[in-house]
C-alpha cells in the first residue's frame, strides 16, 4: 500500500493554478455562465488575490526559487506593492471619492437605448477629465 504525502507548498501550488484557471474561464465565458457583472467582478478580484498569494506561498514553501535573500525580498516587496495598489484602487480611492459627489443635472435621450447624463459637481470644483475618459455608475 502506497501512502500519498501532500506538502503545504503543493497545496498552495494547486490553489494558485486552479484560481488562475477559474479566472480565465470566468473572463472568457462570463455571459455564457450567466454571471452578473458585480458577482463576476468581486469573484475576479478574490481569485486574483488568492492566485498571487498562493503562488508566493508556494514559492516560499518550495524555497528553490527564493534561496537568495534579495530574491525573497523582491518577491515579498512586489506582492506587498500589488496588494497595496489593490487596496488603494478598490477601497481607499472610492472612499475618498465619496467626499466629492455629483448630481444629475440633465438626462438627454440618445439614439437606441442610450442616454446621456449631464452631471454637476455638488459642493466642490469637480475634476478635469481627459478625452475618452469614462466613469462607472
Amino acid at each position: 500500500m502506497t501512502t500519498l504525502h501532500v506538502t503545504t507548498d503543493q497545496v498552495f501550488a494547486a490553489l494558485s493554478t486552479y484560481s488562475l484557471i477559474a479566472l480565465v474561464v470566468m473572463a472568457l465565458w462570463r455571459v455564457k455562465l450567466n454571471l452578473r457583472y458585480e458577482t463576476w467582478h468581486l469573484t475576479h478580484v478574490i481569485l486574483a488575490v488568492v492566485a498571487v498569494a498562493a503562488g508566493v506561498a508556494h514559492m516560499i514553501g518550495w524555497s528553490f526559487y527564493l534561496t537568495a535573500p534579495w530574491k525573497r525580498e523582491l518577491w515579498i516587496g512586489l506582492v506587498l506593492f500589488w496588494i497595496g495598489l489593490l487596496l488603494y484602487v478598490r477601497l481607499f480611492k472610492p472612499l475618498f471619492m465619496l467626499r466629492k459627489p455629483y448630481r444629475i443635472a440633465e438626462v438627454r435621450k440618445e439614439r437606441g437605448d442610450s442616454c446621456t447624463l449631464v452631471m454637476r459637481p455638488d459642493g466642490h470644483g469637480g475634476f478635469r477629465f481627459s478625452p475618452g475618459q469614462f466613469g462607472w455608475l
